[in-house]
């Protein structure tokens, strides 16, 4: 009997296990933990999702990099430049994406709430 799987899918013990290919996260960014929290935001694999976590990235930089400079100190410009490259695509959706990320994680909180009350409720 053959499977009816696709060579991305991946059967373990009679449960289907569907693999996706994920965004890699981008450690070497000059501030990785933004760059991770644009990928939050637009986890596509397409070039504009990409793009458009590069741009979340350098526009939620953009206040704490003006205080950083006001206070004296300096970025490296090939840091600096790498941020700034990225900043001038518009993020039209950016406002639907994180009212659903919130109502995720109000769900979540829930759950949690639920657990901690009665275990047989969230089994």
């Amino acid at each position: 009997m053959t499977s009816p799987l696709s060579g991305n899918d991946l059967e373990i013990f009679s449960v289907v296990v569907l693999t996706a290919a994920m965004p890699v996260h981008p450690f070497d960014h000059p501030e990785p933990l933004a760059a991770t929290l644009g990928i939050m935001f637009f986890p596509g694999l397409n070039i504009e999702d990409r793009r458009k976590a590069r741009a979340f990235t350098s526009q939620f930089l953009a206040e704490p990099l003006r205080r950083y400079h006001a206070a004296g100190y300096q970025l490296r410009y090939r840091q600096l430049g790498r941020i700034a490259e990225d900043a001038g695509v518009p993020l039209d959706d950016l406002r639907k994406r994180q009212w659903e990320g919130e109502a995720v994680g109000q769900m979540f909180k829930a759950l949690v709430a639920l657990y901690n009350t009665d275990q047989k409720l969230v089994s």
